[in-house]
């Protein structure tokens, strides 16, 4: 005869954790499905051009859900806990790292309109001078939140550890209703138009950049 004594049983799923897991994995897609439309912005929405804070934010959702959903769906308590806490770590983990990241390579972009058009479009100029020295150009569509600018740019200059850029761009008008002419400061003037639902240009200019393709022209000094 055996006196071992036999384990407890283990609890069966109730409802209401069956419904807070099915709560938890819905709030969990939205939210990436969110930060990934947020991320490709394909309208070029100012307010939501936040770098890699979309990407950071699935990194830290998925192991965080996981976690909860392990909590509430696993039934072996001490498997649970275990569980959980590695993704609490995984997710901690990326939350650190990504905020590094985004905080050493996202941009900070000072502002500044260069030309207007009466159709309500602008050429805006973004200038980086923190790590290295680059401006861009792009056409923006101002309208509160709901301003856009132009996915790819009209023009990119970029300088690294204190280089003298190839060229600069000294000004800049609307030479039509939707073209766009760059003076440079060797006294040539470069022209493209862009299209008015996208603002996307038809011609980039490029001087460092690293922009590659049949739509870029590259600058020369």
């Amino acid at each position: 005869m055996s006196f071992t004594t036999p384990p407890p049983p283990v609890p069966p799923l109730t409802r209401t954790r069956k419904r807070a897991a099915g709560v938890t994995v819905t709030v969990a897609v939205g939210l990436c499905v969110a930060a990934v439309l947020a991320w490709w912005n394909p309208r070029g929405y100012v307010v939501l051009d936040t770098g890699l804070l979309a990407p950071v934010a699935v990194a830290v959702v998925l192991p965080a859900a996981a976690g909860v959903l392990v909590l509430l769906l696993v039934r072996t308590r001490a498997a649970a806990v275990t569980i959980a806490v590695v993704c609490g770590v995984a997710a901690l983990i990326a939350l650190c790292g990504g905020a590094g990241l985004t905080l050493w390579t996202d941009p900070a972009w000072k502002r500044a309109t260069l030309a207007t058009a009466p159709g309500g479009y602008e050429v805006v100029s973004l200038t980086d001078d923190s790590l290295t020295w680059r401006q861009e150009l792009r056409v923006a569509h101002p309208d509160g939140v709901l301003t856009r600018e132009s996915t790819r740019p009209l023009a990119c200059v970029q300088a690294t550890f204190g280089d003298h850029p190839k060229i600069r761009i000294t000004s800049a008008r609307f030479a039509a209703a939707h073209e766009v002419e760059l003076t440079l400061d060797n006294g040539t003037t470069w022209r493209t138009t862009f299209d008015p639902d996208s603002l996307r240009p038809a011609q980039t200019l490029n001087a460092e950049c690293g922009y590659t393709g049949a739509h870029v022209h590259n600058a020369t000094p």
